[in-house]
């Protein structure tokens, strides 16, 4: 059987937006999973990357098993994220070292 579907992945501010299509661009299943945004000082906005990739994995899941495609039959994956979106990592440890600051909010402005 020729591949035949592309998964979307779009991270997006307050959701992790998966979509599973088809030909004709036909969307086979489609699902949102949401995570927090985080104030811990007043005009500062942060997340927590950790849920980003919880949220990545259970709706990649979720489009899979209710589609009832294979991801043998999946011929690419697309992924979108939110701009600006560095994240520090500890190269010792492999984890990330902070929230991710967000341009919604404006702890990363300078001073």
């Amino acid at each position: 059987m020729t591949k035949q579907y592309l998964l979307g992945i779009d991270i997006g501010t307050s959701a992790c937006k998966v979509a599973l299509f088809g030909k004709d661009s036909k969307v086979e299943a489609a699902v949102s999973e949401g995570y927090p945004v985080y104030y811990p000082h007043p005009g500062w906005a942060e997340q927590n990357p950790d849920e980003w990739w919880e949220a990545v994995c259970k709706a990649i899941w979720t489009v899979i098993s209710s589609s009832g495609v294979s991801p043998d039959d999946i011929a690419g994956i697309g992924i979108d994220g939110q701009s600006w979106s560095a994240i520090a990592i500890d190269e010792e440890v492999k984890k990330y070292v902070m929230q991710k600051i967000m341009v919604a909010g404006s702890n990363g402005k300078a001073k």
